[in-house]
């Protein structure tokens, strides 16, 4: 009697129970531990939309422009472009075409600290093997844009990720290993006075993965298994018992 009442909990396998019961509770955690991140993406957002639509402030020369600090807030850049330092990210796809987001040094005007921008998006060419023909004012540039830390979220599987002016992936101090230029740790991306054709690349917080959608989703797909998961170990265990010889 009490090893059957061990085994058992009001006609439930114990070993079922507390399998089934784990198994629940990791479901359950890591549908709660999205729902967080949801929240902390929306107030995320929220700063983010505040700051872009502030007006913009004058980006620093001299000291460095922590990327924290400016993330998203609009700047006013002026300054001359290192043409000669250009290089194109490939395989950026805008409305449906295969194209490049170019990236510029900028000498902030009056010292020899450089920010990079990025000047917008330009469709590739017909032949792959020639980039589009980009025009670099020699003369000082003045514009707003926004101010964004470089994403560091990429997966590399080649260490040849740069040939050239063409780079898969862009990373502060990988470019200033290349160039040599003094860098401000942040990227700025032009919004205004872009030249033709380079379109400007959108920055909102949607666009820069801080939507809180995508982990309400997922939460529900994790509340959901959490659900099947105990309505399947009821079912089977109620099967079991119906087929369970009779004392």
């Amino acid at each position: 009697m009490t090893d059957h009442i061990t085994r058992t909990v009001r006609g439930f396998s114990l070993p079922a129970v507390i399998a089934t019961s784990l198994v629940v509770c990791v479901f359950l955690s890591a549908g709660f531990w999205q729902l967080h991140r949801a929240d902390h993406k929306d107030k995320l957002k929220t700063l983010a939309e505040s700051a872009m639509n502030d007006l913009p402030v004058e980006f620093p020369k001299t000291v460095a422009a922590s990327s924290a600090d400016f993330e998203f807030h609009a700047v006013h850049v002026l300054g001359e472009w290192r043409g000669d330092k250009t290089i194109f990210l490939d395989n950026k796809i805008r409305e449906g075409h295969v194209g490049y987001e170019v990236v510029t040094p900028l000498r902030l005007s009056g010292t020899e600290n450089y920010v990079l921008v990025n000047r917008g998006w330009v469709a590739a060419s017909a032949i792959r093997s020639e980039l589009p023909k980009i025009e670099t004012p020699p003369t000082p540039v003045d514009f707003s844009g926004i101010a964004r830390a470089p994403s560091n979220r990429f997966l590399e599987l080649s260490k040849s990720v740069e040939q050239g002016q063409v780079w898969q992936n862009l990373t502060i101090e990988r470019f200033r290993s290349w160039s040599g230029l003094m860098l401000q740790p942040t990227l700025v991306y032009q919004q205004t006075n872009n030249t033709e054709p380079l379109k400007p690349v959108p920055v909102a917080p949607e666009a820069s993965g801080l939507g809180a959608d995508r982990h309400r989703g997922y939460a529900l797909t994790w509340f959901g298994l959490a659900i099947v998961t105990s309505v399947l170990a009821l079912a089977a265990n109620t099967k079991a018992k119906n087929h369970a010889p009779k004392d």
